[in-house]
Protein backbone atom coordinates (compact mmCIF):
# COMPACT_ATOMS: atom_id res chain seq x y z
CA UNK A 1 0.00 0.00 0.00
CA UNK A 2 2.96 2.59 -1.03
CA UNK A 3 0.11 4.63 -2.82
CA UNK A 4 -1.73 5.78 0.38
CA UNK A 5 -2.79 9.23 -0.31
CA UNK A 6 -5.11 7.48 -3.47
CA UNK A 7 -6.43 4.44 -1.50
CA UNK A 8 -10.26 5.67 -1.42
CA UNK A 9 -11.89 6.70 -5.12
CA UNK A 10 -14.55 8.35 -2.51
CA UNK A 11 -14.19 12.21 -2.14
CA UNK A 12 -15.86 11.89 1.04
CA UNK A 13 -12.13 11.24 3.11
CA UNK A 14 -9.63 13.85 2.88
CA UNK A 15 -6.60 11.61 4.12
CA UNK A 16 -3.73 13.36 5.27
CA UNK A 17 -0.91 11.21 6.45
CA UNK A 18 -0.26 7.89 7.25
CA UNK A 19 0.03 7.26 11.26
CA UNK A 20 0.28 3.13 11.27
CA UNK A 21 0.95 -0.17 9.30
CA UNK A 22 0.88 -3.77 10.50
CA UNK A 23 -0.60 -6.88 8.96
CA UNK A 24 -3.94 -6.54 8.91
CA UNK A 25 -3.60 -3.47 6.99
CA UNK A 26 -2.67 0.36 7.18
CA UNK A 27 -4.26 3.37 9.41
CA UNK A 28 -4.20 6.80 8.21
CA UNK A 29 -5.06 10.19 9.39
CA UNK A 30 -7.70 11.45 8.06
CA UNK A 31 -11.22 14.09 7.61
CA UNK A 32 -14.43 13.20 6.96
CA UNK A 33 -16.96 16.48 6.60
CA UNK A 34 -13.99 18.54 8.11
CA UNK A 35 -13.83 16.07 11.58
CA UNK A 36 -10.39 14.05 12.46
CA UNK A 37 -10.67 10.17 11.88
CA UNK A 38 -8.60 7.52 11.62
CA UNK A 39 -9.10 5.27 8.50
CA UNK A 40 -8.28 1.74 8.61
CA UNK A 41 -7.71 0.39 5.32
CA UNK A 42 -7.52 -3.48 4.90
CA UNK A 43 -4.66 -4.77 3.40
CA UNK A 44 -5.63 -6.46 0.23
CA UNK A 45 -3.99 -9.85 1.41
CA UNK A 46 -6.39 -9.80 3.93
CA UNK A 47 -8.96 -8.75 2.05
CA UNK A 48 -8.93 -11.46 -0.59
CA UNK A 49 -9.32 -14.24 2.02
CA UNK A 50 -12.58 -16.19 1.59
CA UNK A 51 -15.15 -15.42 3.45
CA UNK A 52 -13.85 -12.17 4.70
CA UNK A 53 -16.54 -9.75 2.96
CA UNK A 54 -19.25 -11.94 5.16
CA UNK A 55 -17.01 -11.62 8.33
CA UNK A 56 -16.17 -7.95 7.65
CA UNK A 57 -19.26 -6.96 7.51
CA UNK A 58 -20.48 -8.84 10.27
CA UNK A 59 -17.78 -8.10 12.79
CA UNK A 60 -18.56 -4.07 11.57
CA UNK A 61 -22.15 -4.34 12.07
CA UNK A 62 -21.22 -5.99 15.88
CA UNK A 63 -18.64 -3.05 16.58
CA UNK A 64 -20.83 -0.19 15.06
CA UNK A 65 -23.15 -1.15 17.99
CA UNK A 66 -20.99 0.01 20.46
CA UNK A 67 -21.15 3.49 22.02
CA UNK A 68 -18.98 4.13 25.52
CA UNK A 69 -16.20 6.61 26.41
CA UNK A 70 -13.76 3.84 26.70
CA UNK A 71 -14.47 2.55 23.29
CA UNK A 72 -12.88 3.98 20.29
CA UNK A 73 -15.83 4.83 18.26
CA UNK A 74 -16.58 3.08 14.57
CA UNK A 75 -18.25 5.78 12.37
CA UNK A 76 -18.40 4.40 9.33
CA UNK A 77 -17.32 1.28 7.36
CA UNK A 78 -17.56 -0.24 4.15
CA UNK A 79 -16.10 -1.00 0.76
CA UNK A 80 -14.42 0.30 -1.90
CA UNK A 81 -16.16 -1.25 -5.15
CA UNK A 82 -14.44 0.37 -7.62
CA UNK A 83 -10.70 -0.21 -5.94
CA UNK A 84 -12.02 -3.29 -3.66
CA UNK A 85 -10.24 -1.55 -0.45
CA UNK A 86 -12.88 -2.28 2.69
CA UNK A 87 -12.71 -0.06 5.30
CA UNK A 88 -13.42 1.13 9.10
CA UNK A 89 -13.31 5.30 10.04
CA UNK A 90 -12.29 5.42 13.48
CA UNK A 91 -13.02 8.22 16.19
CA UNK A 92 -9.49 9.61 15.98
CA UNK A 93 -8.05 9.78 19.41
CA UNK A 94 -5.00 12.37 20.01
CA UNK A 95 -2.57 10.68 22.47
CA UNK A 96 -0.17 7.40 22.55
CA UNK A 97 -1.13 3.27 22.80
CA UNK A 98 -0.29 1.75 25.63
CA UNK A 99 2.15 -0.11 24.48
CA UNK A 100 4.08 3.40 23.21
CA UNK A 101 3.71 4.69 27.10
CA UNK A 102 5.60 0.96 28.38
CA UNK A 103 8.12 1.34 25.83
CA UNK A 104 9.30 5.16 26.55
CA UNK A 105 8.87 4.68 30.38
CA UNK A 106 9.74 1.42 31.24
CA UNK A 107 6.61 0.77 33.27
CA UNK A 108 3.54 2.16 34.20
CA UNK A 109 3.56 4.19 37.48
CA UNK A 110 1.02 1.60 40.09
CA UNK A 111 -1.99 4.35 40.45
CA UNK A 112 -2.36 5.07 36.54
CA UNK A 113 -1.85 1.82 35.47
CA UNK A 114 -4.94 0.84 37.74
CA UNK A 115 -6.70 3.76 36.25
CA UNK A 116 -6.22 2.43 33.03
CA UNK A 117 -7.19 -1.12 33.98
CA UNK A 118 -10.34 0.46 36.26
CA UNK A 119 -11.63 2.12 32.35
CA UNK A 120 -10.57 -0.72 30.16
CA UNK A 121 -12.93 -2.99 32.63
CA UNK A 122 -15.59 0.44 32.05
CA UNK A 123 -15.18 -0.60 28.35
CA UNK A 124 -15.49 -4.26 28.25
CA UNK A 125 -18.38 -3.80 30.53
CA UNK A 126 -20.35 -2.54 27.72
CA UNK A 127 -18.91 -4.84 25.19
CA UNK A 128 -20.31 -7.63 27.28
CA UNK A 129 -24.02 -6.19 27.70
CA UNK A 130 -23.51 -5.94 23.97
CA UNK A 131 -22.50 -9.71 23.51
CA UNK A 132 -19.40 -8.70 22.52
CA UNK A 133 -16.38 -10.31 23.42
CA UNK A 134 -12.66 -8.82 21.88
CA UNK A 135 -10.49 -11.60 21.61
CA UNK A 136 -6.97 -9.50 21.49
CA UNK A 137 -6.55 -6.74 24.80
CA UNK A 138 -3.13 -5.47 24.81
CA UNK A 139 -1.55 -2.20 25.17
CA UNK A 140 -0.89 -1.97 21.88
CA UNK A 141 -5.24 -1.74 21.43
CA UNK A 142 -5.45 0.42 24.29
CA UNK A 143 -5.49 3.93 23.56
CA UNK A 144 -4.48 6.99 26.10
CA UNK A 145 -6.20 10.03 25.14
CA UNK A 146 -4.14 13.95 26.12
CA UNK A 147 -7.11 14.33 27.86
CA UNK A 148 -6.44 10.65 30.33
CA UNK A 149 -9.20 9.27 28.68
CA UNK A 150 -8.57 5.31 27.68
CA UNK A 151 -10.44 3.89 24.87
CA UNK A 152 -10.25 0.22 23.79
CA UNK A 153 -9.80 0.19 19.80
CA UNK A 154 -9.33 -2.80 17.28
CA UNK A 155 -12.25 -4.66 17.70
CA UNK A 156 -11.39 -6.79 14.54
CA UNK A 157 -11.40 -10.32 16.13
CA UNK A 158 -15.07 -9.18 18.02
CA UNK A 159 -17.47 -11.89 17.92
CA UNK A 160 -21.01 -12.62 19.51
CA UNK A 161 -20.94 -14.79 22.99
CA UNK A 162 -23.04 -17.13 21.27
CA UNK A 163 -21.00 -17.39 18.17
CA UNK A 164 -19.68 -20.82 17.81
CA UNK A 165 -16.40 -20.33 15.75
CA UNK A 166 -13.74 -22.74 17.46
CA UNK A 167 -10.34 -21.29 17.95
CA UNK A 168 -6.74 -23.39 16.67
CA UNK A 169 -4.92 -24.27 19.81
CA UNK A 170 -3.42 -27.14 21.68
CA UNK A 171 -6.02 -29.30 22.18
CA UNK A 172 -5.96 -32.04 19.47
CA UNK A 173 -4.17 -30.38 16.95
CA UNK A 174 -0.56 -29.15 16.48
CA UNK A 175 -0.16 -25.41 16.23
CA UNK A 176 2.84 -24.51 13.60
CA UNK A 177 4.28 -20.99 13.05
CA UNK A 178 2.40 -20.13 9.88
CA UNK A 179 -1.17 -21.10 11.44
CA UNK A 180 -3.14 -17.81 12.03
CA UNK A 181 -4.30 -17.54 15.81
CA UNK A 182 -6.67 -14.65 16.33
CA UNK A 183 -5.10 -12.71 19.27
CA UNK A 184 -1.86 -11.82 20.47
CA UNK A 185 -0.31 -14.76 22.39
CA UNK A 186 1.83 -12.63 24.37
CA UNK A 187 -1.91 -11.91 26.02
CA UNK A 188 -3.46 -14.67 24.82
CA UNK A 189 -6.29 -16.64 27.43
CA UNK A 190 -5.59 -19.99 28.32
CA UNK A 191 -9.05 -21.62 26.68
CA UNK A 192 -7.93 -20.04 23.35
CA UNK A 193 -4.90 -22.50 23.47
CA UNK A 194 -6.97 -25.49 24.18
CA UNK A 195 -9.98 -25.28 22.10
CA UNK A 196 -12.71 -24.50 24.41
CA UNK A 197 -15.46 -21.63 23.87
CA UNK A 198 -14.15 -17.82 24.63
CA UNK A 199 -16.30 -15.52 26.61
CA UNK A 200 -15.89 -11.71 28.49
CA UNK A 201 -13.64 -13.90 30.92
CA UNK A 202 -11.13 -14.56 28.01
CA UNK A 203 -10.98 -10.68 27.82
CA UNK A 204 -11.06 -10.32 31.71
CA UNK A 205 -7.21 -12.72 31.54
CA UNK A 206 -6.19 -10.14 28.51
CA UNK A 207 -6.48 -7.52 30.77
CA UNK A 208 -5.03 -9.42 33.72
CA UNK A 209 -1.89 -9.71 31.59
CA UNK A 210 -2.22 -6.31 29.58
CA UNK A 211 -2.08 -4.58 33.39
CA UNK A 212 1.06 -7.31 34.58
CA UNK A 213 2.93 -5.68 31.64
CA UNK A 214 2.10 -1.79 32.74
CA UNK A 215 2.82 -2.74 36.21
CA UNK A 216 6.66 -4.68 35.28
CA UNK A 217 7.51 -3.14 32.14
CA UNK A 218 7.67 -7.03 30.53
CA UNK A 219 4.80 -9.72 29.81
CA UNK A 220 4.94 -12.60 31.93
CA UNK A 221 6.22 -15.42 30.02
CA UNK A 222 9.01 -14.79 26.82
CA UNK A 223 9.93 -17.55 24.54
CA UNK A 224 11.60 -16.96 21.31
CA UNK A 225 8.26 -18.97 19.91
CA UNK A 226 4.38 -18.16 19.58
CA UNK A 227 4.12 -21.60 20.11
CA UNK A 228 5.53 -21.56 23.63
CA UNK A 229 4.41 -18.58 24.76
CA UNK A 230 0.62 -19.73 23.89
CA UNK A 231 1.60 -22.79 25.60
CA UNK A 232 3.00 -21.15 28.73
CA UNK A 233 -0.61 -19.78 29.14
CA UNK A 234 -2.30 -22.69 29.40
CA UNK A 235 0.32 -24.91 31.52
CA UNK A 236 2.91 -22.77 33.47
CA UNK A 237 2.17 -21.00 36.62
CA UNK A 238 1.45 -17.21 36.13
CA UNK A 239 4.36 -15.66 38.41
CA UNK A 240 3.18 -12.73 40.54
CA UNK A 241 3.95 -9.17 39.63
CA UNK A 242 5.64 -8.38 42.72
CA UNK A 243 8.60 -11.00 41.42
CA UNK A 244 9.44 -8.06 39.07
CA UNK A 245 8.38 -5.10 41.06
CA UNK A 246 9.25 -5.21 44.57
CA UNK A 247 7.17 -3.06 47.16
CA UNK A 248 4.12 -3.83 45.39
CA UNK A 249 0.89 -3.74 47.27
CA UNK A 250 -0.51 -7.62 48.37
CA UNK A 251 -3.72 -6.69 47.20
CA UNK A 252 -2.74 -5.90 43.37
CA UNK A 253 -0.89 -9.61 43.24
CA UNK A 254 -3.95 -10.66 44.38
CA UNK A 255 -6.24 -8.58 41.42
CA UNK A 256 -3.87 -9.78 38.94
CA UNK A 257 -3.56 -13.42 40.04
CA UNK A 258 -7.26 -13.50 39.94
CA UNK A 259 -8.10 -12.34 36.95
CA UNK A 260 -5.35 -14.71 35.30
CA UNK A 261 -6.42 -17.53 37.00
CA UNK A 262 -6.07 -20.64 34.27
CA UNK A 263 -9.95 -21.48 34.84
CA UNK A 264 -12.22 -19.09 33.30
CA UNK A 265 -14.30 -20.26 36.83
CA UNK A 266 -11.94 -18.93 39.08
CA UNK A 267 -11.70 -15.27 37.56
CA UNK A 268 -13.90 -12.26 37.74
CA UNK A 269 -16.62 -13.20 36.05
CA UNK A 270 -17.57 -9.70 34.72
CA UNK A 271 -15.73 -6.78 33.68
CA UNK A 272 -17.76 -4.89 36.12
CA UNK A 273 -16.58 -6.75 39.01
CA UNK A 274 -12.67 -5.81 37.79
CA UNK A 275 -13.56 -2.44 37.92
CA UNK A 276 -15.55 -2.27 41.43
CA UNK A 277 -12.24 -3.99 42.79
CA UNK A 278 -9.89 -1.42 41.27
CA UNK A 279 -11.89 1.37 42.14
CA UNK A 280 -11.84 -0.24 45.75
CA UNK A 281 -7.82 -0.30 45.63
CA UNK A 282 -7.46 3.10 44.35
CA UNK A 283 -9.03 4.29 46.76
CA UNK A 284 -7.37 2.11 49.53
CA UNK A 285 -3.88 2.98 48.07
CA UNK A 286 -4.86 6.58 48.11
CA UNK A 287 -5.37 6.40 51.78
CA UNK A 288 -2.49 4.75 52.35
CA UNK A 289 -0.22 7.50 51.19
Amino acid sequence: MENWKDLLSSSEYTILEKIGEGAMGIVLKAKLQGKMIALKVISPKVSKKRDFQKRFLREMQVVATLDHPNIVKAIDFGVDLEKDIYFVALEYIDGKSLKQIIDEKGRVPLLLALEIGKQIAAGLQHAYENDVVHRDIKPDNILIGRDSCVKITDFGLVKGVEGKEKPKGLAGQKITSKQVILGSPLYMAPERALLKPLDIRSDIYSLGVTLFHALTGRPPYIHKSSVRIIAAHAYEPFPKPSEYLSGLPPQVDDFIMKATAKKPEDRFQTPKECHQRLVEMILELKKSK
